[in-house]
């Protein structure tokens, strides 16, 4: 058996949001929003991601619909090439993700730290302890459920013959 190495232990995950049955926000859209920000155009940035243009339009274009307001503008070809542009509401949309992959990072280095002391020491930390406390009336309440019908088997017992 192997020893514990806690700095060997990671708690992975990646987060999407989803509205409607849909597929609305992850990372591989925040990608494409950042090239399109980037090479102002969709067809460079879906170049740079390696996928296919009518993919990459088709992720915005049902980003678009679903927000208030577009998160990309598109313009149609022509002297200029056309372009897109990334709206305040894309760049919001960016800046919020991000921030919640921070978030999602710092809770899951908390709830590795966590693990490690409850594997090497066999302590419940502080956070794991105010989650039992919170569920503890749950739990009483099944452990004197069950209790009852522990103490009433005999009568249950004799009531069956």
């Amino acid at each position: 058996m192997s020893v514990l190495i806690p700095n060997t232990i990671r708690f992975t995950g990646r987060i999407w949001i989803d509205a409607n049955d849909t597929r609305l926000l992850g990372p591989g859209r925040i990608e494409l929003l950042e090239k399109i920000k980037e090479h102002g155009s969709i067809s460079k940035a879906a170049r740079a991601m390696n996928m296919s243009y009518r993919k990459a339009w088709r992720l915005i274009d049902e980003l678009n619909q679903f927000c208030l307001t577009p998160a990309v503008l598109t313009q149609k070809g022509g002297e200029k090439g056309g372009g897109a542009e990334v709206t305040a509401t894309g760049d919001a949309l960016i800046m919020y993700y991000r921030g919640l992959e921070k978030r999602f990072a710092d809770f899951m280095e908390q709830e590795r730290r966590a693990f490690v002391l409850l594997v090497r020491t066999g302590v419940i930390s502080s956070h794991t302890y105010r989650l039992w406390l919170l569920n503890f009336p749950v739990w009483l309440h099944r452990y004197v459920s069950c209790l009852l019908v522990f103490l009433d088997y005999p009568r249950f017992c004799l009531a069956s013959w």
